[in-house]
């Protein structure tokens, strides 16, 4: 939990740190974990079709559920087809001592 707490600033935008408020330590590192694994799902997703690198500031999370969802809203313009303000669901699940994460792209 100290570890994933430190890199908190270099995962989340400012805006997104309200998520981890009011969570014990553990809790906000699992936290923290799911919103690392979602943006590095997004990143795994659009970078091959964009060959564009952004990184983990240039999405920010605007909606998150405890039952399995959230949403992920890009900062940036990457390609013509994907454009600043864009947003992708993203389900979640916990697996093992981490996040199984899986966002979609619509055809």
């Amino acid at each position: 939990p100290k570890r994933a707490l430190r890199l908190c600033d270099a995962i989340l935008t400012p805006d997104e740190q309200h998520w981890l408020h009011g969570l014990s330590e553990d809790e906000a590192a699992r936290r923290l974990t799911l919103l690392f694994s979602a943006k590095e799902s997004l990143y795994k997703a659009i970078n091959p079709l964009t060959r564009t690198y952004f990184g983990f500031q240039d999405a920010r999370i605007t909606e998150y559920a405890q039952d399995g969802w959230l949403t992920l809203q890009l900062l940036r313009d990457l390609s013509d087809t994907y454009r600043s303000g864009m947003e992708f669901p993203c389900l979640w699940t916990p697996y093992g001592h981490g996040m199984l994460t899986l966002v979609y792209l619509a055809a």
